[in-house]
């Protein structure tokens, strides 16, 4: 296990987010009234606020202040809310029909009604765009217009998360993105959510104030900040000096002093985003040694997954043994673990022709993974002591990494996670990571491209239980993928504010309280 870096002084930090709290862009500084004003770290930097130009949780959670879905979901179970649509109900195994609210609109007037809902999903569907939620929505075969209310929409096969996708389907206004166009729109949007755009410096802060004219219920929270530091000693001081409220992913090794600060607090629920390391297998980004299953599974051996739990991440993680949150449907949890065992994996070197091992790198971003520098290091040492030199890439922006992920250019290892956009099921997590058009994959075993099209066109729960198991099952017998833990939902939160901590790991500001 290699050492902490050494961290900046604590002052230092909290002079650095005090800059970045109150640094304004072109117009100077910003002047929020702080007793109405929540400021977030969401860990990550916020590339597009078109609401379908992502697929990470970070984004989402913004995403969700500006945006109100179809419907939205219980963060406790998943069970179906209604948001603008007041209610969704199957007439066939294949045709669902939307009722929608009749006074909902969009921040500049523009009403909600049946046609915004067909030209939004002919939007996020039109192959032109390339839009990384669409592989998601490959179900949609038709939207049909009924009345202004009312929407039937028409599967490609009986699909069995209409409802669950539907919560992280937003509707964009039609008039004013004609008039704008795509780029402007995923800089300055128009949306219908419980909060608008005041202001955007992309890299330093993004602003949001309440839309009271939203959907109810009304936010007591007035005002967002969003802060995008990666830097987590910095984000924990900004927190502990007052000037950041609310931080998500906070490090297990964080949580005891927060928690004795006596000026905030952190919340715990157990999660469903998994960290994972994916291998280029299939030689889609360069021809390496890890094209050979015996080198995959010689590097799951070699890293002792169970001793970074215990002694990098304080125990506040679930191992896991197959990539997913056993609180999502789909999870199987007779796959087994590959266990710590560096004398096989220098055998299963030697055997692969690499007796004295390679050099690879390891792709990552830090705040898409938990602690992700950190755990790197730690697989980098554990890889070294069998040979194995590995060099560390860190992105600078998640929007780098992503865009290079997904044209298949990510050379080696990466260290990821998925949280499956809050579903509690497996579904979204393997559409991005395995189906044969999913944006992240690096996967190319057409047995599992059959098995995921199969779970995705039956509404029979046991088969696609069975078919998720096959999958897994695959992945782990050829190693495409190492496991690591399920992420506990750590939020710290300053005892000036309430919000409710669940799994599916977005952050609902309509449902904040003051506590004074």
């Amino acid at each position: 296990m290699p050492s902490r870096r050494s961290s900046p002084t604590l002052a230092s930090l909290v002079a650095l987010v005090a800059v970045l709290v109150f640094a304004g862009g072109a117009g100077g500084a910003v002047s929020l009234p702080t007793d109405t004003t929540l400021t977030v770290s969401l860990g990550t930097e916020v590339n597009s606020l078109d609401p379908y130009a992502f697929t990470d949780t970070r984004t989402h959670t913004v995403i969700l202040q500006l945006f109100d879905p179809v419907l939205d979901h219980s963060p406790l179970n998943g069970d179906p809310i209604p948001r603008v649509a007041t209610s969704v109900q199957p007439l066939s195994p294949t045709v669902w029909q939307l009722k929608l609210q009749p006074n909902a609109r969009f921040t500049d007037g523009e009403p909600i009604d049946a046609n915004v809902v067909r030209y939004s999903v002919g939007r996020l569907l039109d192959p032109k765009h390339k839009y990384l939620l669409t592989p998601q929505f490959n179900w949609i075969k038709a939207v049909t217009v009924v009345d202004p209310q009312t929407v039937r929409l028409t599967t490609t096969a009986p699909y069995p998360l209409v409802r669950q996708f539907l919560s992280v389907l937003s509707l964009v206004p039609p008039k004013y993105l004609e008039t704008v166009g795509d780029d402007q729109f995923a800089r300055n949007p128009v949306g219908n959510g419980p909060y608008k755009l005041s202001s955007w410096v992309p890299g330093q802060q993004l602003v949001l104030v309440r839309n009271d004219e939203a959907l109810p219920p009304k936010p007591q929270v007035q005002n967002l900040v969003f802060l995008p530091i990666t830097e987590t000693a910095t984000r924990i001081a900004g927190l502990l000096s007052g000037n950041i409220d609310v931080v998500q992913d906070v490090p297990p090794a964080q949580i005891d002093a927060i928690n004795r600060s006596g000026v905030a607090r952190v919340f715990t629920a157990p999660g469903l985003r998994a960290d994972f390391l994916v291998f280029d297998a299939f030689g889609m980004a360069s021809k390496t040694p890890l094209m050979q299953r015996d080198v995959r599974l010689a590097i799951a051996h070699a890293i002792n997954v169970n001793e970074i739990i215990s002694k990098l991440l304080n125990g506040h993680v679930t191992r896991t043994c197959t990539v997913g949150s056993p609180l999502a449907f789909g999870y199987d949890s007779k796959v087994p673990c590959d266990q710590y065992d560096p004398a096989l994996s220098r055998r299963l070197l030697a055997a692969a022709g690499f007796p004295q091992g390679f050099t690879i790198t390891l792709n990552m971003f830090p705040g898409l993974a938990l602690d992700a520098p950190e755990v790197s290091q730690a697989i980098q040492g554990y890889l070294a002591a069998v040979g194995i030199k590995v060099t560390i890439k860190q992105y600078p922006t998640v929007g780098q990494f992503f865009g290079d992920v997904t044209a298949h250019k990510v050379e080696g290892i990466q260290l990821v996670s998925e949280g499956g956009f809050g579903l509690f099921d497996l579904q979204a997590a393997y559409t991005a990571f395995a189906a044969q058009d999913g944006e992240y994959s690096y996967i190319g075993d057409h047995d599992i491209f059959g098995w995921y099209t199969g779970l995705t066109q039956t509404i029979d729960m046991a088969r696609r239980q069975q078919l998720y198991g096959n999958i897994q099952r695959r992945i782990a017998e050829q190693a495409y993928w190492v496991p690591l833990w399920v992420q506990q939902v750590n939020l710290a939160i300053s005892n000036r504010a309430k919000m409710e901590v669940s799994p599916d790991d977005a952050l609902r500001f309509r449902l904040a309280t003051w506590t004074k």
